[in-house]
């Protein structure tokens, strides 16, 4: 028999473009670390395209997010795959 190696995790590898944050972690605001500026124009992105402040959050991770016209084109393909 093959003896337990405990106490090592192995690291998980993550792709291209795929978010650091944790998908089904829940997301707290004070937790992610933006400064409050950024949290009222993504609040604002959230109200004008009826999704949620988290799901921007975790789309913009993998994007930079100084280049918000480039979330809003991301939103938008996001949206459109969703079914209705």
């Amino acid at each position: 028999m093959i003896p337990k190696k405990i106490g090592r995790k192995q690291k998980e590898v993550r792709k291209v473009g795929q978010p650091r944050i944790d998908p089904g972690a829940p997301l707290e605001r004070r937790s992610v670390g933006l400064p409050e500026s950024w949290w009222k124009e993504i609040d604002l992105l959230a109200k004008n395209y009826e999704s949620k402040a988290s799901e921007i959050v975790r789309l913009a991770v993998g994007l930079h997010l100084r280049r918000l016209g480039k979330i809003k084109t991301k939103i938008e393909l996001h949206k459109n795959r969703k079914p209705n």
